[in-house]
């Protein structure tokens, strides 16, 4: 039985940090995560994020990946086939596609600290070569949206993922009910979990207004 019970893809943007690390608060695990003044959650670790990163740039023997540092639950903004050998469930974050420029504002905003340029920079690598070349400048961060839109798309075909609705994130019921599922655990530990969830809500009603 694997050690990663599951596995959360994401889009950047859309919770998927705020969803690990709510999930974290149900083990004994030194790597938490923590909410910023700007409601982006920070880890003291990006192991198993990173490899999937290094992964998708340039791709080596999954199997080097030392499963002894990937936690009980964690993320990803990829998705490969591999996944399903090392993790007994995959779930990916949806939204409507109408939300990609919020959610894209939502990254710039945390992640990025207001930087597009930046964004815009290491963003690009999902874009072929080819296509970087003719897209004009004022262009390209609508580029990059279509690309989370068809991550969207793709994890929507994909049998083996579980979609998560990024609104019932927001509902403090539902959200437990998606914590139980995706740790395959009983929920134990939480006035963390809810100092986390209440915390993150707060900070990030934009998100939910865009339903509106």
């Amino acid at each position: 039985m694997p050690r990663l019970k599951s596995i959360i893809c994401f889009n950047g943007g859309a919770g998927g940090d705020f969803l690990k690390a709510i999930c974290l608060t149900q083990f004994d695990t030194p790597v938490l995560g923590k909410i910023d003044t700007n409601g982006m959650v920070e880890f003291n670790d990006h192991y198993f994020k990173q490899k999937c990163q290094e992964y998708y740039e340039t791709p080596f023997d999954w199997t080097t990946i030392d499963l002894n540092q990937v936690l009980p639950v964690d993320n990803s903004h990829y998705y490969f086939d591999w996944f399903n050998k090392i993790a007994a469930s995959i779930y990916f974050i949806d939204y409507p596609d109408s939300m990609t420029s919020t959610i894209v504002k939502t990254c710039i905003d945390k992640r990025f600290r207001g930087n597009t340029d930046e964004f815009i920079k290491i963003s690009l690598i999902n874009i072929p070569i080819e296509l970087q070349k003719i897209i004009p400048d004022h262009r390209r961060l609508d580029a990059i949206g279509k690309t989370w839109i068809g991550n969207q798309n793709k994890w929507r075909n994909i049998t083996s993922m579980r979609p998560i609705e990024l609104i019932n994130l927001f509902d403090l019921p539902k959200l437990k009910m998606i914590v139980n599922e995706i740790t395959q655990t009983d929920l134990i530990s939480l006035d963390q979990f809810e100092y986390l969830y209440h915390q993150w809500i707060q900070k990030n009603q934009h998100l939910l207004k865009a339903y509106t």
